[in-house]
């Protein structure tokens, strides 16, 4: 029996476009129902999605290689998504082509590595790639997604009492992650060393706690209050920074949450407090 799920496990595996469909279908369908784990499915949900694959098409499959197909087709559709905002008509919703010279698809490429495989072959239904990754199909407490206006449920209660009119909040609190925190109160100038360190790093930890609450908390509330720019302008403010992963990935995939994430990424200043952002929304969003 063992002998027989490991050749499973290595079997390559043809995806067909019929499978595929029925794949992206199912995964909707399980979000909408029973909500995200992370980014990816519930385990429930996953052994839903292979019962159904087996049943409608006689296609047998791990949770594993499931799970890795999904992540493929997740940075597939995230490579495409600023393609198709470019301007000049260069995709074409209805043929679901792209149309790049070589030397553009080259260009592209070196900026955007996971590209590479939308040069041979398209995204696989675009309307369901994006129903599924954006999460627009699903509702309620299970449903909650990072681009519904509505809080999150179990979020905490003080977005409440933030007032985020403007970005200068944000900003102050994004640059208190580094400062602040740190500083040695006079009057405890007479304590000794060791008790002294503990009592610092328990009021650190504890002063981060609450700051990254209340970012937390304010990004949200602003978030829901903007819209946002195009996500090409986004990603060319990123290729200046010269990250690498995670962050560079993790950075795009928020882009692709909703323009109003693109937009408090465009009007935030600053290296340290743009880290402080997508490490924030990252760890939110199941990212990071």
């Amino acid at each position: 029996m063992r002998v027989m799920e490991q050749a499973s496990e290595n079997s390559r595996l043809t995806w067909r476009l019929e499978v595929v469909k029925t794949f992206l279908e199912t995964c909707i369908q399980e979000v909408s129902l029973n909500g995200r784990q992370g980014s990816s499915l519930k385990p429930d949900s996953w052994n839903k999605v292979k019962v159904v694959l087996q049943t409608s098409h006689d296609f047998i499959v791990t949770q594993k290689k499931m799970k890795n197909h999904y992540d493929y087709l997740k940075e597939k559709y995230q490579a495409w998504l600023p393609i198709t905002k470019k301007t000049g008509n260069i995709y074409d919703p209805a043929t679901n082509t792209i149309r790049m010279s070589n030397e553009e698809w080259d260009e592209y490429i070196k900026a955007h590595p996971k590209a590479k495989t939308l040069r041979s072959a398209p995204l696989p239904f675009p309307e369901l790639c994006t129903t599924l990754f954006e999460g627009s199909t699903a509702t309620g407490i299970h449903g909650w997604s990072p681009s519904c206006t509505t809080p999150r449920p179990g979020a905490s209660s003080v977005a409440t009492n933030i007032d985020i009119d403007s970005l200068d909040d944000i900003e102050d609190l994004l640059g208190d992650k580094n400062d602040g925190a740190s500083k040695d109160s006079p009057s405890q100038s007479s304590i000794p060393i060791e008790k002294k360190n503990l009592g610092k790093k328990r009021k650190n930890a504890s002063s981060r706690l609450e700051i990254d609450e209340k970012m937390s908390a304010a990004l949200e509330l602003l978030i829901n209050k903007n819209n946002g720019p195009d996500v090409e302008e986004c990603i060319e403010k990123l290729d200046k920074l010269g990250w690498e992963e995670p962050l560079y990935s993790a950075a795009l995939s928020i882009f692709c949450e909703g323009d109003s994430y693109t937009k408090t990424w465009m009007k935030l200043r600053g290296v340290d407090k743009l880290e402080n952002y997508v490490r924030t929304m990252g760890k939110k969003l199941g990212i990071l």
